[in-house]
């Protein structure tokens, strides 16, 4: 008869434990917020993510104007809005003839990026934020600064300037099936950006300003500049298998270059 050693006994509840912290989730809630409860978090907003990990809302969040309403500062987060809303006090509507957006507020000149809904900081290399919407914020709805970043099924809307504000100098941001619209400036504002699958409809600047990047399979549309344009000194910003229609000035604006398979109001391009 075989009897079991102390390393046979040990081994079956040392894998149990690696794999529940392995797929534990920390929770984040107006509570949470108020309690400062995560490491490294004062209480009140911004809920600040200072540590790797899986964090889930569990509910809205409603957020004072004038500041963000989480910053994520370390890398390998997944922030999991779980089908809540991020959400702060600024409505935006469009002019349904000139397709200028107005907001119920005025434009601000100091630290937009601080009263941006969700913040992603460059030190969250390779974070992810997917899963709700993001929505009212006197800045962008939100700001992708870290390099590798992911974006995925988030909607952005009536934030008073970008839905997506995404920029980093050394590699792609990538954002797909994800939807910006009634936002006062451009609906996604991107450097060296992967768009995939995303919607950007009714915002008041173009609906992708993306500088040496690339859009695919998105529908792009009455937008109040340019469907997509970038900034030439930048590189050109590739569309591929795209309906883009009913832009304000041109569907395809400066330095944006149809890859093929693209679609107009009235023809293929």
């Amino acid at each position: 008869m075989h009897t079991p050693t102390w390393r046979s006994l040990l081994l079956p509840a040392l894998l149990a434990t690696t794999a529940a912290a392995a797929h534990a989730q920390t929770e984040i809630n107006h509570a949470v917020a108020m309690a400062g409860s995560l490491p490294g978090d004062a209480a009140g907003y911004p809920v600040t993510i200072n540590e790797p990990g899986h964090y889930r809302l569990t509910g809205n969040l409603e957020v004072p104007l004038n500041v963000n309403a989480i910053v994520v500062n370390a890398p390998g987060v997944t922030l999991d809005l779980n089908g809540h809303t991020v959400s702060s006090s600024v409505v935006c509507e469009q002019n349904a003839n000139r397709f200028h957006v107005n907001c119920n507020v005025t434009k601000v000149y100091d630290d937009v990026f601080g009263k941006s809904g969700i913040y992603v900081d460059y030190a969250a290399q390779g974070s992810v934020v997917r899963n709700g919407t993001v929505s009212g914020f006197r800045g962008h709805g939100l700001v992708v600064r870290a390099p590798g970043a992911r974006v995925e099924h988030v909607r952005v809307q009536s934030n008073r300037y970008a839905g997506m504000w995404l920029a980093t100098s050394t590699t792609f941001v990538r954002v797909s099936d994800s939807i910006s619209q009634f936002n006062g400036d451009h609906g996604f504002h991107a450097n060296q950006t992967l768009l995939e699958r995303v919607t950007a409809s009714r915002n008041g600047g173009s609906g992708v300003h993306n500088n040496a990047g690339i859009v695919v399979d998105s529908h792009i549309a009455r937008n109040g500049r340019y469907g997509v344009e970038g900034f030439p000194a930048a590189g050109t910003v590739g569309v591929r298998d795209s309906l883009v229609m009913w832009n304000k000035l041109l569907n395809m604006g400066p330095s944006a270059v149809s890859m093929g398979g693209n679609k107009t109001q009235s023809a293929l391009f």
